[in-house]
C-alpha cells in the first residue's frame, strides 16, 4: 500500500507538469493562444550592436523587459550563417543549443525546444516554469547566445517571433495577435578584419631651418611607412618665447593649422585643431570622411606656419601620436614588434639679425606670385 501511495503522488505531480508542457507544445503546433490585455513587455537583443574580430567569439543576451506574471516563453531568431555561427552551450547533447538565462530557470522548469541550425541561421527556444515555481515579473535575461565570427561584415540578429505566457497559458499583453506580437529590438554583430600592422614614422619636415628674426617659417607634419591610415591624433610642443603659430586662414574660425595633402580636397573631418601660443602646444585630430581614400604609404597631415619674435632655437617636439585604421584599430598594437610609433622632431633656429622691412615686404610679395 505504501508503494501505491508513493506512485499516486508521483503520478499527480507528473500529470500536473504535463498540463503545462502541453501548453508549450501547443505553441509549437501553431494553435491560437488566448490574450490577456494590459501593458505590453519588450523583447530585445542586448547589446544592440557589438563588434568582434574575425575568428573571435562574442556573446549577446535576449532580454525580456517590463513583463508581469511570466511563466513561459517561445522565441525564434535568425542570423547570417555566412558571417557568424552559434557556439554549442551543451556539448553533452546532440545538436547545437544556446545558454538559458536565469529568468525562467530559477525554479523547476521544462525546456520544450532549444535548437540552433547554423546552416539556415535559425535559433528556436521554448521553455516554461513548472508548479510550484512562482511567476516572474520585471526585466531579466531569457537566454545567452555566443557567436563565433566566420567572415567580415554585418550579421543582424533578428527576433522573428516571440510569445510570452502566464501561468494559465494566456499570452501576456501582446500588441497584436500576429507572430510579431510584442515590441522587439534586433541586434547587429559587426565582424572586423584583422588589423594591418605597419611601422609608421611621423616626422617634422624640414627637420631644421634657420630664419631671421621677424620672418615666418613653415613646417609639415608628415607620416611615412603607414598602411591603412584612417585617422590621426598628433600633439606637439614648441617654445612660445621664440615663435608663435599663425592662423592658417583668418576668415575661418578654429582653423589655426592648415591641412596637408591627405585632406586637401575636403575629405577629412577635423575633430581638434587647437593652438595655445602661451603654453606652446599644438593638438590636432583628423579622420577621413571617405574610407576608400585611405592615406597611402606616405602623406602630409598638416602644415604649420610660425612667426618668429625672439632669437634662439625652438624645438618642434612630437609628444604623442595615435594612428588608427577605419575600424579604430591601432596601426601599431602592443603585441607588434614595434613598441611605439617612431617620431622625428624638428627645430627652428631664429637668428638675431632682423629682416629689413622693405626686403621682408618684397619677399612676401614674391611668395604670393605664381608663374604659369
Amino acid at each position: 500500500m505504501a508503494y501505491r501511495r508513493i506512485c499516486s503522488k508521483v503520478d499527480a505531480r507528473f500529470w500536473g507538469r504535463m498540463v503545462v508542457v502541453a501548453f508549450v507544445l501547443s505553441w509549437l503546433c501553431g494553435r491560437a493562444v488566448p490574450v490577456n490585455a494590459s501593458g505590453s513587455p519588450v523583447v530585445r537583443v542586448n547589446p544592440a550592436t557589438q563588434s568582434v574580430k574575425l575568428g573571435s567569439i562574442v556573446t549577446g543576451e535576449i532580454i525580456v523587459q517590463d513583463v508581469a506574471g511570466l511563466y513561459g516563453a517561445e522565441i525564434h531568431l535568425t542570423f547570417d550563417p555566412s558571417r557568424v555561427a552559434v557556439q554549442d552551450a551543451d556539448l553533452t547533447r546532440a545538436g547545437v543549443q544556446i545558454n538559458l538565462g536565469p529568468m525562467l530557470t530559477s525554479g523547476t522548469y521544462f525546456v520544450a525546444l532549444n535548437r540552433v541550425d547554423n546552416l539556415k541561421g535559425t535559433i528556436d527556444l521554448a521553455l516554461t516554469l513548472l508548479n510550484p515555481t512562482p511567476v516572474v515579473s520585471g526585466t531579466g535575461v531569457l537566454a545567452r547566445i555566443s557567436f563565433k565570427a566566420l567572415a567580415t561584415g554585418n550579421s543582424a540578429v533578428r527576433i522573428a517571433s516571440v510569445i510570452l505566457v502566464d501561468r494559465n497559458g494566456i499570452a501576456i499583453n501582446p500588441l497584436r495577435t500576429t507572430k510579431n506580437s510584442y515590441a522587439t529590438q534586433d541586434g547587429v554583430i559587426s565582424v572586423l578584419p584583422e588589423p594591418v600592422y605597419s611601422n609608421p614614422l611621423v616626422l617634422i619636415t624640414p627637420a631644421s631651418q634657420e630664419v631671421a628674426l621677424g620672418e615666418t617659417a613653415a613646417v609639415d607634419v608628415r607620416v611615412q611607412e603607414v598602411v591603412g591610415l584612417d585617422s590621426a591624433q598628433v600633439h606637439l610642443v614648441f617654445d612660445p618665447a621664440l615663435i608663435m603659430v599663425l592662423d592658417s586662414d583668418p576668415h575661418i574660425a578654429d582653423a589655426p593649422i592648415g591641412m596637408g595633402s591627405s585632406c586637401e580636397d575636403g575629405t577629412c573631418y577635423v575633430a581638434s585643431n587647437q593652438i595655445d601660443n602661451t603654453k606652446g602646444t599644438i593638438d590636432l585630430t583628423i579622420t577621413q570622411l571617405k574610407p576608400t581614400r585611405l592615406t597611402p604609404t606616405a602623406g602630409t597631415l598638416a602644415r604649420i606656419t610660425f612667426q618668429t619674435h625672439a632669437a634662439g632655437v625652438s624645438p618642434i617636439h612630437i609628444t604623442a601620436v595615435t594612428l588608427l585604421d577605419r575600424n579604430g584599430n591601432s596601426l601599431v598594437p602592443a603585441q607588434s614588434r614595434v613598441s611605439a610609433i617612431m617620431a622625428q622632431d624638428g627645430a627652428i633656429a631664429v637668428s638675431a639679425e632682423t629682416v629689413p622691412t622693405f626686403l621682408f615686404m618684397m619677399r612676401q610679395i614674391g611668395n604670393a606670385i605664381s608663374f604659369h
